[in-house]
């Protein structure tokens, strides 16, 4: 009996998976030993490894749903429960029961958005709807609420912040905030708002020269300046989404008034 044979492409996408799951773990280890500049290294690592797993599994066409499920599972574990312990590590656990609370509904957040993305069908409003062919419907030209491995590098702000400063926990005063960020965090994680996707993003070729050169200069200010460059850019981006958020809000209640309007209209026209 001829024995199946594997071509070792297959296992390419995976073995990078795998990688990302030891780089995550392996940064809980460091924060229990106190060395939290390398569990922050692991995280990032993580993130990069997350972001290539996939585009290498599509470039040798090797794509498959044990892939797809086994991404979803190193999601989980590296944005999800990962950051929350080493920050629960970190300082968090200095807050209690509430602490842990911020932590707990983190993880969640990060949990069901995953879930949501496995399952969503952007034609029908209900995430427990069959897929289309039993395959996910997703949009190309933004995310719903932030990307996992996006939230994780947000929610770790705090500890970047101690790190640039030089200084290993916040004040006692500033714990409290640290843990409404975190949930705040966790609250756009599982959101419904519109965030804009690299993959979308067009712009005039004439342009291309200004976008390398200030693509260089971030990567420039993040190796020369690690800590200082992810507290900027979190910044950014936090600033970005509230900003979405107020968007979106206001959108939603303009579109309710319409309706609100038109069926006044149409209850006067039938009188």
């Amino acid at each position: 009996m001829k024995k199946k044979t594997l071509d070792i492409r297959v296992l390419i996408p995976n073995l990078i998976t795998l990688t990302a799951i030891c780089s995550g773990l392996s940064a809980i280890r460091f924060a229990f030993e106190g060395n939290f500049h390398l569990a922050m290294v692991a995280i990032l690592l993580a993130a990069l490894l997350d972001g290539l797993d996939g585009r290498v599994a599509r470039a040798l066409k090797v794509t498959s749903q044990f892939g797809a499920e086994l991404d979803s599972l190193a999601d989980a574990i590296n944005f999800g429960v990962v950051p929350a312990l080493i920050l629960y590590i970190w300082d968090l656990q200095n807050l209690g029961n509430f602490g842990w609370l911020a932590c707990l509904l983190y993880v969640i957040a990060v949990v069901l958005r995953l879930a949501r993305f496995n399952v969503m069908d952007l034609k029908s409003p209900d995430i427990f709807a069959q897929t289309v062919n039993d395959t996910p419907v997703m949009p190309k030209t933004y995310f719903i609420g932030v990307p996992a491995p996006l939230a994780a590098i947000l929610v770790l702000l705090p500890i970047y912040l101690a790190l640039f400063d030089g200084v290993v926990k916040i004040p006692d005063f500033l714990q409290g905030v640290e843990a409404f960020y975190v949930m705040l965090i966790a609250a756009f994680t599982i959101s419904t708002v519109k965030t804009f996707s690299l993959k979308a993003m067009r712009f005039n070729a004439k342009n291309a020269l200004t976008i390398m050169f200030c693509t260089a200069l971030i990567a420039a200010l993040l190796f020369s300046y690690t800590w200082f460059g992810l507290v900027i850019l979190c910044l950014l981006y936090v600033c970005y989404l509230l900003c979405a958020s107020v968007r979106a809000f206001m959108r939603y209640y303009k579109v309710k008034k319409l309706k609100a309007r038109n069926a006044k209209n149409t209850q006067n026209n039938i009188l």
